[in-house]
């Protein structure tokens, strides 16, 4: 197939600009990248230090939409378009789907997304419905689980807090809190644009150029934000009694790579490289998952997982099991040296890695994937052309290498019981 060709152009104010035409779609999805997540509570800007309470990230991504006299996500409706936004640990992404060359709705996403307004009463009835959607998670069993695994995977890190913040940190949202943030983090050097599928790229840089995201001065005061060291993970078994069918088992290890450095070209490919190994080593090429599934040990449920972002890696594997400590025994030497698990399979490499470049130039086929999977400037603006790449040259030495580049930082589990 003719592989697309992207282009990537840096605005005078700082905003990337990441273009993907694919002449043979109908559509355009178009993605704004804000680096700023959960995580990101204590920093320093314009010559004050602040550390504000969970939450604001999340918050911030609703109230945006309410602005002056409408609401833009209506707004982006009536122009056709299908948005929606999200907030992770790291970043906030607000996008769209729409018809081809969607002008109107691509001005309106970079015109509300650069428009500050925290009215005091919005503001109050937004945590309203916000520790509402906290009350919600909090209740979720399987959102107990893994808030609990993450506390112990990160102990005493901004990390281990809800992307929703609590219902205590709500409350203490207010608009200034809003505003700094917005301030502080929204600015245009902070903040990527992916657009894919089908459009005009001259009019499509005109649109941006000429948008208030386009025009808003570079800020002179960039942000800081104070990371603290991981502390290593706490490995004493806990256990819930949650209302689930069956005992579910979820361990998570915190993995740091040997530099230190979490962002990049090289952190993205140690990304990739660990995602493979977890397929090879914890997948169905494996005996030993083939063992435990026969066995009825583990489920169609289990999974093994790999979370990179910007400051943190973990690794997640959760299932039912009726044998939670002897599976437990049984992933703990996996996890422990993947390495050598790595290399005793490392004939089943090469299909491992053709399934997983599959996977990815299926995401070729959905432009809303391609520019929400993009991770801006945490792996220095590579995209999925680059990931495809990256597969592409990865051998079975390179995954030795790159695994050996890390380090385990201690495994965290968690056994939930279902109530008697």
């Amino acid at each position: 197939m003719n592989q697309p060709r992207s282009e990537t152009v840096t605005l005078a104010n700082g905003l990337r600009v990441h273009l993907l035409p694919l002449k043979e779609f109908h559509q355009m999805a178009v993605a704004l990248n804000v680096n700023f997540g959960s995580q990101d509570q204590i920093f320093d800007f314009a010559g004050h230090h602040y550390q504000q309470p969970a939450g604001v990230a999340h918050f911030l991504e609703h109230r945006l939409f309410g602005q002056p006299g409408y609401d833009a996500f209506n707004r982006l409706s009536e122009l056709g378009a299908n948005a929606n936004a999200f907030t992770t640990r790291s970043r906030t992404c607000y996008y769209f789907t729409s018809l081809a060359n969607n002008l109107p709705a691509l001005k309106e996403l970079v015109t509300f997304t650069q428009t500050p307004y925290f009215d005091p009463q919005a503001v109050e009835r937004e945590a309203a419905i916000i520790e509402q959607e906290a009350a919600m998670y909090a209740d979720n069993p399987d959102a107990q689980l893994f808030r609990t695994l993450t506390q112990l995977v990160f102990p005493q890190s901004t990390l281990a807090t809800e992307i929703v913040g609590s219902p205590g940190s709500i409350q203490k949202i207010g608009p200034a809190d809003l505003l700094t943030a917005f301030q502080a983090f929204y600015q245009p050097d902070n903040c990527d644009l992916y657009i894919a599928g089908a459009f005009n790229s001259d009019q499509v840089k005109a649109t941006i150029e000429a948008s208030l995201a386009g025009q808003r001065p570079k800020e002179t005061s960039p942000v800081e934000v104070k990371v603290s060291a991981l502390s290593p993970s706490e490995t004493a078994e806990q256990t819930m009694v949650l209302p689930v069918a069956k005992t579910r088992l979820a361990v998570g290890c915190q993995i740091v790579p040997k530099n230190g450095i979490f962002t990049g070209k090289k952190a993205f490919k140690m990304m990739l490289v660990l995602s493979l190994a977890l397929d090879l080593a914890l997948g169905e090429y494996n005996p030993l998952y083939m063992d435990w599934y026969n066995s009825g040990l583990i489920n169609d449920d289990f999974f093994a997982e790999v979370e990179w972002e910007r400051g943190y890696a973990f690794l997640t594997i959760a299932t039912e099991t009726p044998e939670p400590r002897v599976l437990f025994e049984g992933l703990k030497p996996v996890l422990t040296d993947l390495v050598g698990h790595v290399k005793t399979l490392a004939t089943d490499f090469e299909l491992v890695k053709r399934d997983a470049l599959a996977r990815t130039i299926a995401r070729l086929n959905d432009p809303e994937s391609i520019v929400t999977d993009f991770e801006g400037a945490s792996f220095d603006g590579l995209t999925t052309l680059d990931e495809i790449a990256l597969l592409r040259q990865l051998t079975a030495d390179d995954l030795v290498t790159c695994l050996r580049a890390l380090k385990n930082q201690g495994i965290a589990h968690v056994i939930a019981y279902p109530k008697s």
